[in-house]
């Protein structure tokens, strides 16, 4: 506004110095006039030109007061447009906000609404898992939704499975998740209708199973944007123990080797045990035996426990403590990295 202002004096002042220019060539013009006019008559005219072409000082000042009195006048008259002006994007703001927080609002519900099968997300994150059927993928995926779902980073929601019906579709718990498992029948075609989660032991204080189970994709897309390009957890010991013998990720090639391979075996099980004891290796067994979700084993757990070598290749790697004073706590099913394993014994 005052930029306006200032373009109008300017415009003013030059309009001005033509009004006096203007002037100036009419006195020149009148003083031809007067000169030719007769004396008689010259009298008045000669008053009246000097008082116009040559005003007293007296006329200054309510010239000034009248100025002034402009001037006030459009000062008292502008501020009500730009106060006007003011107010309406001040109210336009306003309204822009409101209508954000609308639509985050919008969003937020969005993503409280069960939208998506569960059976979705394992294929988006492993797209091969719904052709393989892959227990130890399904296990290592799983683990990785049920990390989000205990605390509370993602939401479910299901179907409980009552005495004699099954009831409506309601959310899961948080804690829930912390003593439950999933079911790999949750893959199929016709999963939503089987049992897809339940207590991960008979120790659970919740017992319930669910089917039907259902997630938001909006918040699961905004925890997995993108598929898992590798799960670690994903070959049996004993087959992992066979590569390093063989180079072969056959547990039965080891008895096509030449040598005494029981003894190559417990050579490169000696070799594990120390890289998992030395967090090289990350390791991975169930608490009870077939039976219950794979947990990681803690390094320092190696120091005072071994694979038990009779188990290995007939019912899967199991533990046993070989120090007395070792925590009396056996893991079942022994798994490992592939990946990891492919670095500790390079070919």
């Amino acid at each position: 506004m005052a930029k306006t202002h200032w373009r109008a004096i300017v415009g003013g002042l030059a309009t001005a110095y033509g009004i006096v220019r203007g002037l100036l060539d009419a006195i020149g013009y009148v003083d031809t006039v007067l000169a030719h006019v007769p004396g008689e008559d010259r009298t008045w005219l000669g008053h009246v030109s000097a008082f116009l072409f040559s005003p007293p000082a007296w006329t200054i000042f309510p010239l000034v007061i009248g100025g002034l009195l402009l001037i006030l006048w459009d000062f008292r008259r502008n501020p009500k447009v730009v106060h006007h002006r003011s107010a309406t994007v001040q109210l336009s703001g306003i309204g822009m906000v409101a209508e954000m927080g609308a639509i985050q609002e919008q969003a937020q519900a969005d993503r409280s609404q069960p939208d998506w099968p569960l059976r979705n997300l394992f294929s988006h994150l492993k797209p091969s898992l719904l052709q393989t059927k892959s227990q130890a993928d399904f296990d290592a995926i799983a683990d990785e939704i049920i990390d989000k779902l205990s605390t509370g980073q993602i939401m479910a929601w299901g179907r409980a499975i009552g005495a004699s019906r099954t009831l409506p579709l309601a959310g899961i718990p948080e804690g829930y998740w912390l003593h439950a498992k999933l079911n790999i029948w949750l893959l199929d075609d016709d999963g939503g209708n089987v049992l897809q989660a339940a207590p991960a032991d008979l120790s659970a204080p919740d017992k319930t199973q669910y089917r039907e189970i259902l997630i938001n994709q909006a918040q699961v897309l905004e925890e997995w944007p993108m598929p898992i390009q590798k799960v670690e957890r994903d070959t049996k010991l004993a087959v992992a123990l066979a590569y390093a013998v063989t180079g072969k990720w056959d547990k039965e090639a080891l008895w096509d080797t030449e040598g005494e391979p029981i003894v190559r075996v417990g050579n490169e099980l000696k070799k594990f045990e120390q890289l998992a004891c030395d967090a090289s290796l990350q390791t991975w067994g169930t608490r009870q035996r077939n039976y219950g979700p794979h947990v990681k084993i803690p390094h320092e757990y190696w120091e005072a426990h071994h694979v038990n070598f009779m188990d290995l290749f007939r019912e899967g790697a199991n533990t046993s403590k070989i120090a007395s004073m070792a925590q009396d706590i056996i893991y079942f099913d022994i798994m490992v990295s592939r990946a990891q394993f492919e670095e500790a014994w390079p070919r």
